[in-house]
């Protein structure tokens, strides 16, 4: 801030109620205070995140039993005597992936992030799947980071502190092509825009892309999908500010289960006809968020959920530690 702001900034403030009053009068025919613009600095603290998130629970819009899904789980259970508790949580987990239709258009806003209250909001609109891009169902991994950093931090300085550990892992050439990808977000950062679901696909495909090539040393499109549990670690922790996050927040990275079943051959799914071997691998990365004594509070899961993305509901955080475990 220059010296002019300390100056101009509290004449600012004093005229603010004169200018909301005027342009509530004359501006559109709406009286009253306006909705401020999406700043997205990250205030509040790991405890606010921790009200939010049990906030969240009591006025989330998908209260109540859901009767199909316990029926489904239910018959996983008697269909496979030979899961143990990780796979039916596994596969409880992946039953809220189910006639969960398209995800949100890439224009929509994600609203103010000034507040915890108003950043869980707004990450329970973003999936890893994007419209017209396939390649969105590798990329749970990517997208665990980049909602750990707005759920943390907002946009300021949670999406600058991942765009800069970013730049800092990759070459000349890289840091290059990336202030040019980077452009329009930091602009609409620090011109108080609102940011949009595409500007979080913008950085979920970006940090993929890196995650997969500067970390891993891999190709994209060949070998193996998606991007593995240390690769994942090693860029959060190899960034002082991003890793400080982190643990600030009591947020981490968590493989877990959500697809007990081998049935790759089936592509519309599992035949109700057909007893499959049962799949045990932690291949789907998650957004793990506790308390300060070590207690899971809630879930970010990035792939397109039934009811939202964000997991609150104690029953449904079980599914998710439990998962964890199949092995």
């Amino acid at each position: 801030m220059s010296a002019f702001d300390f100056i101009l900034k509290p004449l600012e403030n004093a005229f603010e109620p004169l200018i909301e009053a005027v342009t509530g009068a004359f501006g559109g025919g709406r009286a009253g205070k306006q909705p401020p613009p999406a700043r997205g600095n990250g205030g509040g603290t790991p405890e606010d995140l921790a009200n939010a998130l049990g906030h969240y629970t009591e006025t989330e819009p998908f209260k109540g039993a859901d009767n199909e899904h316990d029926r489904e789980v239910q018959k996983f259970a008697k269909d496979y005597p030979e899961a143990g508790p990780a796979e039916v949580a596994a596969y409880s987990v992946g039953q809220h992936y189910e006639n969960t239709g398209k995800p949100p258009p890439d224009t929509a806003p994600l609203g103010n992030l000034d507040t915890p209250e108003g950043r869980v909001k707004a990450l329970a609109k973003v999936t890893q799947q994007q419209q017209g891009d396939s390649g969105g169902e590798e990329k749970c991994g990517a997208a665990s980071i980049v909602g750990a950093a707005l759920l943390a931090g907002g946009t300021e300085p949670g999406l600058t502190t991942l765009m800069d550990a970013m730049e800092k892992r990759t070459d000349a050439a890289g840091q290059k092509a990336l202030d040019v990808q980077f452009k329009k977000i930091r602009d609409e950062i620090h011109d108080h825009k609102p940011i949009t679901i595409k500007d979080m696909h913008t950085l979920q495909s970006t940090l993929y892309a890196e995650l997969k090539t500067d970390i891993a040393g891999e190709e994209l499109g060949v070998g193996d999908p998606g991007v593995k549990m240390d690769t994942l670690q090693n860029f959060v922790h190899g960034d002082d500010k991003l890793a400080s996050m982190f643990a600030d927040n009591h947020m981490d990275i968590e493989a877990i289960n959500n697809h007990p079943l081998k049935d790759d051959e089936d592509k519309n799914g599992p035949r109700p006809d057909k007893h499959y071997e049962l799949n045990r691998d932690n291949n789907h990365a998650v957004l793990q968020i506790k308390d300060g004594k070590g207690n899971v509070i809630g879930v970010y899961d990035p792939y397109k959920r039934d009811e939202g993305q964000v997991v609150t509901k104690k029953d449904e955080l079980e599914d998710y530690t439990q998962a964890h475990e199949s092995k």
